[in-house]
């Protein structure tokens, strides 16, 4: 029977730790390879998965990932057992952004899902490749999307059936777009992503999912801190290329945190000091 856990990993270690709500205490997970920043995290269908992000060489202080697929791991963790699946990834994923790609079934855990891990920093460079992983990890046939143009810092979220990525840079240009795919992937050469706008372009965007349905944008950085709110209803997606409503602006400042339920009815960006909640 699942549970629910808040789970702490990377920030320039290999660790993994898992605080059980229920229970009100600490688990130490079996770590990663590499001790590596620039990751992204997402909970999933009662899965906790995380992807290599950016990890020194060994004897360097360079940042950037080695090219061997042992190094560029995807690593899925039942944090109720404690196991935990891995297998080798495409790339490393430094800056990139992760949906949790939602199916659904009759129980709220281990349903069938996809997970995908959006742009990044590789021993590559910057990509523009989307990986999507089915559970339970399989190395082959999985599908690779691609959001059209190398970014990294981009935010992104599962809402609506859909998985959502805003924004994001490449070093040069910072970008507006919002590209949505459908969860339940079929054939990755027949489906293409919906593509919408926002009023402005933003480095590193958070965004959130209230009521399973309205995915909300803000935060990050474009001319100066962004405080607009951007809003994307996935139930009545608008026409390809359109420019999302606003749906308010933030008393917070700075680079926000976002902090939503799947299926809650608020989300809330908070800058260490204000959170301003949004309601269906």
């Amino acid at each position: 029977m699942g549970q629910d856990f808040l789970v702490v990993s990377g920030g320039g270690t290999n660790r993994v730790v898992s605080y059980s709500i229920a229970h009100g205490n600490w688990t130490a997970m079996k770590g990663t390879l590499h001790a590596n920043q620039n990751t992204c995290s997402v909970g999933c269908e009662g899965l906790f998965y995380t992807m290599t992000g950016d990890f020194k060489k060994k004897g360097s202080d360079n940042g950037g990932g080695l090219g061997k697929p042992a190094d560029r791991q995807i690593y899925a963790y039942n944090l109720t057992t404690g196991s935990v699946f891995a297998n080798n990834g495409e790339k490393t994923r430094g800056g990139a952004a992760c949906a949790c790609g939602e199916i659904g079934g009759e129980t709220p855990f281990f349903n069938p899902h996809d997970v995908f891990f959006s742009g990044g920093f590789s021993d590559g460079g910057m990509s523009a490749q989307v990986e999507v992983w089915r559970y339970p990890l399989a190395r082959r046939g999985e599908p690779k999307l691609s959001m059209g143009h190398d970014v990294q810092y981009l935010g992104g979220t599962g809402c609506g059936g859909m998985a959502i990525f805003a924004g994001g840079a490449d070093g040069k240009v910072v970008y507006n777009t919002v590209t949505v795919w459908p969860s339940n992937l079929t054939d990755p050469a027949t489906d293409k992503p919906h593509q919408f706008t926002m009023p402005a372009a933003l480095r590193m965007p958070r965004v959130g999912c209230v009521a399973g349905r309205y995915a909300l944008i803000s935060g990050g950085v474009g001319a100066g801190c962004n405080r607009a709110v951007y809003v994307l209803d996935t139930a009545t997606l608008p026409a390809n290329g359109a420019k999302l409503a606003l749906a308010g602006t933030l008393n917070a400042t700075g680079m926000v945190a976002v902090a939503t339920s799947l299926h809650g009815a608020e989300v809330g960006f908070f800058d260490g000091t204000t959170l301003d909640i949004f309601q269906v």
